[in-house]
């Protein structure tokens, strides 16, 4: 395999590490103490995290529209500087509004280099062998947050969550350097190349492809299951917080996120391959099914050894969350068609998941429980298997 298809694939790997490893599963441990901080509630801390997410659905909706081989590098230098300043300045700020602002421009960074773009980077490279560089793409945003997710409650123990916020920022600005740096183009015909596995008679033409339309069922379907899939993995930054909630130290919870990482790796480097080979439906129902068991763990177990083992199976959402939505979008519209139809359904489910955390926040403020989060998982779960099925079939008949 020539090296500039592995110049994508690490430079995918490194993004994603960045975004969702360090924004998403790694934040988790600052909500704890930012809260004792500005002494505010959990829901009025998660607003800055609902802003974030609609600035980066919105910004992920138009960036693929203005992507080619001369914008692509520049859109990543301005994310990486958004984001990695926002986290930054976010050591310095002491006042709610003041994070509600650095989260629009966090989120505003992040739609620049996220999962839809990273996915069209891989999309247009990757012929064969689609859904297991996915896969290990997306991999590494756990394993970041396994590994970072510690390191950030170390030093917010031993510093502060301010010390930990600036090492946050450095970070992401360290981790999108080869995606900046490395030799290669948005297209692989602008390198003169084509896409790996790249055969004539296996490639679709655009003419040839399913077209999108936003008032089409199928596509209602693909949101209703995106959303759906998002929302049970935004809980994950509550887990520090159930943790807490339990009676448990700060360490058990930064152990739980770390175990719900190492399961969200392992997960998303075996749902490519299931889904190569048996396809997207089996790949999905599968990681949905391991969830629901770790739902029911987490909900009925004290002790915190289950609790961290429930966890670690918790991680599979993120197989079935943000590969799997990846990969049912990419069965339904396999051709050019992808980028506008995974642009659209990530925007919406990034919209509502966005309300979501907020949600999230306050429903636990207002009953002093998570059991009710618990159940409505559970039946979120159940609801999405079934959608998986249904999406399959209908697709067939478009």
């Amino acid at each position: 395999m020539n090296r500039k298809y592995w110049y994508v694939l690490i430079s995918c790997c490194a993004l994603m590490a960045a975004n969702m490893g360090i924004c998403l599963n790694a934040y988790t441990v600052f909500y704890e103490p930012v809260c004792a901080s500005l002494n505010v509630l959990r829901g009025d801390l998660a607003t800055h995290a609902t802003i974030s997410n609609l600035m980066c659905g919105v910004v992920a909706l138009f960036v693929p529209r203005f992507l080619n081989s001369k914008s692509f590098k520049p859109v990543l230098i301005v994310g990486t500087l958004a984001t990695g300043g926002s986290l930054i300045l976010m050591s310095f700020a002491d006042s709610l509004m003041a994070f509600y602002i650095l989260g629009a421009l966090r989120g505003f960074g992040l739609g620049c280099f996220g999962v839809v773009v990273c996915s069209i980077l891989i999309n247009n490279w990757f012929n064969k062998k689609h859904g297991t560089m996915i896969s290990i793409m997306m991999s590494f945003s756990g394993i970041a947050g396994a590994i970072l997710s510690p390191v950030f409650s170390s030093i917010i123990t031993n510093q502060n969550y301010h010390v930990a916020y600036i090492v946050a920022g450095v970070l992401i600005i360290v981790f999108d350097l080869p995606a900046i740096l490395l030799p290669y183009s948005f297209l692989p015909e602008n390198d003169g190349m084509k896409p790996y596995g790249y055969e004539e008679k296996e490639v679709i033409l655009a003419e040839d492809t399913k077209k999108v339309s936003y008032l089409q069922p199928i596509i209602a379907l693909l949101v209703l299951y995106a959303v759906g899939s998002t929302l049970i993995s935004n809980f994950t930054q509550f887990l520090p917080s159930y943790a807490y909630s339990l009676g448990l130290d700060s360490a058990s919870g930064a152990l739980m996120v770390s175990s719900a990482m190492i399961g969200n790796i392992l997960a998303k480097l075996c749902i490519g391959t299931i889904s190569d080979r048996f396809g997207a439906k089996k790949a999905v129902t599968l990681f949905f099914s391991i969830n629901i068991v770790s739902l029911v763990i987490l909900m009925f177990s004290k002790t915190p050894a289950l609790q961290i083992g429930g966890a670690f199976l918790f991680g599979s959402i993120y197989a079935a969350s943000s590969v799997g939505n990846v990969l049912v979008v990419k069965h339904v519209y396999p051709g050019r068609e992808y980028n506008k139809a995974y642009s659209f359904v990530n925007f919406i489910s990034n919209t509502i998941g966005a309300f979501g955390l907020m949600f999230m926040g306050y429903l636990y403020d207002f009953t002093n429980t998570y059991f009710y989060h618990y159940v409505l998982w559970i039946i979120v779960g159940i609801v999405n298997i079934l959608l998986i099925n249904f999406i399959v079939k209908r697709s067939k008949k478009c």
